[in-house]
């Protein structure tokens, strides 16, 4: 058998009746097969010797093939599995109701696959929609092509070809781009040479351009005549005379008479080494150098004995730009921005506070903040002037006009460029009436639905105020007006107008917490797909267009009006390619149509291969409980799981998953191998949730960290709790012999925290507790700490109420908070919370692929304490019953229309109820 992959497929068993140890799967062509064995890795060995020995493809539905397998399995039985007991029998399982202990599997191997049905018993189909959940390794042919929008434009598309869709989502152009050594959180800079030690000196002006008619030598006296500071203040520009060389200007008192000197300073070549002189005897390595010394010893010259003591200040050419803001709070600018209904738009304010003199070697630094709205958001970067440069993230630039200057050129912040500069005299938005006193004015919009519709054809602007969509396309915040057009949200484009005979209401997708290294499904990012069953393919030659590779699909005439996609290769040979596998698959996906009902009626497998199938007989889902059998199993999709994941009807999973085991697996459209949550579908006890294994994301974290019980040996107990019929893990009322908990943790400190790429890191911890629906939302953010990843202090405490510590876990996660404000993963540690203790603990940290980071550790002071325990029952239950009352009247202000005045009185109401909470968590303390 080709052993193509291996995944780990992890169990939640129950009970001592109902126990598993480690899964591997092993996939080969269309079937899965699941071998089920111990921990120590000899399960894994036999795979891989079965794989060297034999070479047979398994179709699906071959009884010929699957007979090879089955003397090849009887073969190693007698061979290399002769300690194992690896077959099985029907009559053995006579009389037994439930599934055997982890102890009588031990060094089993068990298959799981479809099984013939018994004579007495009728013929079972598989539904289409469990034939049709394909894995993105099944697709047919994917890659990156172009697709020719509404507008005209080619757009970069990765595309995907199954048996019977082809499924297309955009991507940015620089995804194949990304190294790992890249830094994107901050700019690149290079170590300054030792001859460049002045560059970022303050006597250093570099090049000085002239003003008006004002040659540079006569600018630069001004600028000493005008912040002279006595004897010996001095400045270093570029010689507009000698080039290559530099000036030094300084101001001396000579016999009472107040004058300015310019000094040329020599920049030579000596035997292949750079040297710098203001005369032929005193010779040195760098400007700085040269600058230093002369600084502790007299200048000498005609009339002139001098050191250089004070500096001329820089040149505040920002000062004078609409875009400067000198006196600006931060509200006051955020304000601005957000009359802005522009992304691009941006201000430079002086920032409120100045950094501490022991941050810096070079003393004192003042600091900037460049405010940018980008996606709909305001970001805030922060600016440091350190002598005469100005530094924003590790770009360093030689004044605030070059800065502002370049990013209006380059990309700051996700290709976003500062483009309209934001200045006091600007009209401010009419409708910031509601934005000036929140409290006195409701903003009517922020009681509107939010609709999400479809387009079911293509449309192109008429006019400006119109959008421009393509079939498929997906429009938010759609505004239903009394006529025929409606607003909504395409894109860039926000509340335009579009004709509502073109789209169909949909429900909008919902939006899954990742973490902090997100990751995004081809569902959430798919802009469209074409059901490619009886389409034809056309190569189009000649093409008025730049793209010289082009091909069109054309959907079959009783699919409507044939409407076509255009797409574009990069070379003729995949263009063909691209066409051959399209029109293949079109004409296989019509005969996919016709035989799956034949298919489905009719099960061909070998009776030797159905009968080594014993405790895991996959069988279709049924909600039919009397009709379950313990050896049967179904495995599904998460999307028909997430059916069940609701208060009531989460009690029919669980029933199911006591009687018989389950396995859920990602939908097929997650192309990019990202993970969906794995705690609900535990809390409902199915007893294996499948993960793509390769994504070093936050459910997988979490995965990995429930595992760690047990002794790692791959399988974990049921808690008690889900052993009682009444359970629900959306309802805590059903909650019966679990003793609440209430945690505190002081985090005091971390060490060894290190970023990717250069720089210092400016860390945070968040700190988060969640299991159970009624116990999810505790979270808490400790503040930053800037330039500090060896040893920052955090000195702060957070109080979390756990009423199901059974299925909770804690999980500590630490970021660093970029240039922009944006957190970056730094380190993470995720427990279940009946493995932690009471007391002073050091946390390793660990990396998003759950790996230990060497020295890396956060320091905690944990304390745990059983509600009740010291008689303050009513004060529990006081706080019990105002966080539902807090939590019920939040839903109603986010979720419900609601008049002002009502709304008004229920806001009254949920501020008496918080600062009640608020008094009873101290009275606690």
């Amino acid at each position: 058998m080709n052993v193509k992959a291996v995944s780990k497929d992890y169990l939640l068993g129950g009970g001592e009746d109902f126990q598993f140890t480690s899964i591997a799967v092993a996939v080969d062509g269309n079937d899965t097969i699941a071998i089920m064995g111990t921990s120590d890795g000899s399960l894994m060995k036999l795979i891989a010797g079965w794989s060297r020995r034999s070479s047979i493809h398994l179709p699906r539905s071959h009884s010929y093939y699957q007979n090879k397998v089955f003397r090849r399995f009887e073969y190693y039985q007698r061979t290399c599995l002769c300690n194992y007991r690896t077959h099985f029998s029907l009559s053995r399982l006579r009389g037994t109701l439930l599934l055997p202990s982890v102890n009588e599997l031990k060094g089993k191997i068990m298959i799981k696959h479809k099984k013939l049905p018994d004579r007495n018993s009728e013929v079972f189909t598989i539904r289409v929609e469990e034939a049709t959940e394909r894995d993105v390794s099944d697709a047919i042919k994917s890659g990156r092509l172009l697709l020719r929008d509404i507008d005209q434009e080619w757009k970069p598309h990765y595309c995907v070809l199954t048996e019977q869709r082809l499924l297309f989502s955009p991507v940015s152009d620089n995804i194949d781009n990304n190294d790992d050594d890249d830094d994107t959180s901050q700019l690149g800079n290079n170590a300054t040479p030792d001859d460049e030690l002045h560059f970022s000196e303050p006597w250093f002006h570099g090049k000085i351009e002239k003003v008006g008619d004002l040659q540079p030598r006569v600018v630069a006296e001004e600028l000493l005549t005008k912040y002279q500071k006595g004897d010996g203040t001095f400045l270093v520009r570029d010689s507009d005379t000698f080039k290559g060389d530099y000036t030094l200007s300084f101001w001396t008192n000579d016999q009472n008479v107040r004058k300015i000197q310019h000094v040329h300073i020599k920049k030579r070549n000596v035997r292949g080494q750079t040297v710098f002189s203001v005369s032929n005897s005193a010779r040195f390595e760098s400007l700085y150098s040269l600058i230093m010394y002369y600084r502790e010893h007299p200048l000498i010259g005609a009339n002139v004995r001098t050191c250089l003591t004070e500096t001329v200040r820089q040149r505040n050419n920002h000062e004078k730009q609409q875009w400067f803001h000198s006196k600006l709070s931060r509200n006051q600018a955020e304000d601005m921005l957000t009359r802005i209904h522009r992304d691009g738009a941006y201000l430079v304010r002086k920032s409120e506070r100045e950094s501490e003199p022991s941050q810096y070697p070079s003393g004192k630094t003042m600091e900037y903040k460049v405010k940018e709205r980008a996606e709909g958001k305001i970001k805030h970067c922060r600016i440091k002037q350190e002598g005469r440069l100005f530094t924003i993230g590790n770009a360093q630039f030689e004044s605030l006009t070059k800065l502002v200057e370049h990013y209006g050129k380059h990309a700051l912040y996700r290709k976003m460029k500062l483009k309209y500069p934001v200045s006091e005299e600007m009209n401010p938005d009419a409708a910031a009436i509601y934005d000036a006193n929140p409290e006195l004015y409701m903003d009517p919009n922020q009681f509107v639905p939010k609709v999400c519709v479809k387009a079911l054809y293509d449309y192109r602007a008429q006019r400006d105020d119109e959008l421009s969509f393509c079939k498929h396309a997906i429009i938010y915040n759609v505004d239903k007006q009394d006529h025929a057009w409606w607003k909504g949200d395409y894109g860039s484009k926000i509340q335009m107008w579009f004709p509502e005979n073109y789209v169909e209401e949909c429900i909008e997708p919902r939006s899954e917490y990742t973490g902090p290294n997100q990751q995004t499904s081809l569902e959430s990012e798919q802009k469209g797909t074409v059901d490619i069953g009886g389409c034809t393919v056309e190569m189009v030659m000649q093409q008025r267009s730049r793209q010289a590779f082009v091909f069109r699909i054309v959907e079959p005439q009783e699919k409507g009006p044939r409407p076509t996609i255009e797409l574009a290769s990069e070379s003729a040979e995949d263009m063909e390619e691209w066409c051959q596998c399209i029109q293949h698959a079109a004409v296989k996906a019509e005969e996919i149509m016709i035989d799956q009902k034949a298919k489905e009626r009719k099960l061909r497998i070998a009776k030797e291969f159905s009968d080594l199938v014993v405790y895991f007989r996959t069988v279709p889902f049924t909600e039919d409980i009397p009709a379950r059998k313990y050896y049967e199993m179904s495995s599904f999709p998460e999307t028909k799981v997430e059916r069940f994941l609701f208060p009531g009807k989460s009690k029919i999973l669980k029933m199911y998953n006591s009687h018989q085991v389950s396995r859920t697996y990602p939908k097929g459209q997650r192309i990019d191998s990202s993970n969906y949550d794995p705690v609900p579908i535990w809390n409902c006890g199915v007893q294996m949730v499948s993960l793509n294994y390769q994504t070093p994301d936050r459910h997988m974290q979490v995965s990995e960290s429930l595992f760690r019980k047990n002794g790692r040996c791959g399988y974990v107990l049921k808690p008690k709790c889900m052993m009682d019929a009444n359970f629900d893990p959306f309802d805590s009322k059903t909650l019966q012999n679990v003793k609440p908990i209430h945690i505190t943790i002081h985090i005091i400190s971390a060490r060894h925290l290190q970023k990717s790429g250069r720089g210092v890191a400016s860390p945070f911890v968040e700190v988060e507790v969640f299991g159970c629906d009624y116990d999810n939302g505790n979270k808490y953010k400790t503040g930053t700490k800037a330039d500090n990843g060896l040893n920052p202090v955090f000195e702060e405490s957070c109080e979390f109420d756990v009423l199901n510590p059974e299925l909770a876990f804690l999980r500590f996660v630490v970021h660093d908070e970029d240039m922009f404000g944006d957190p970056n993963f730094l380190g993470q540690a995720t427990f279940p919370l009946q493995c932690i203790r009471t007391g002073f603990r050091s946390v390793p940290l660990m990396n998003s692929y759950s790996e230990e980071m060497d020295l890396a550790a956060l320091l905690v002071q944990v304390e745990i304490r059983y509600m009740g325990e010291c008689d303050d029952v009513g004060l529990y239950d006081s706080i019990k019953f105002l966080q539902g009352k807090t939590e019920q009247l939040s839903t109603m202000l986010r979720g419900e229309q609601l008049a002002s005045q009502e709304a008004r009185i229920k806001e009254l109401e949920l501020r008496k109820c918080q600062e009640k909470l608020s008094q009873l968590k101290e009275a606690r303390q």
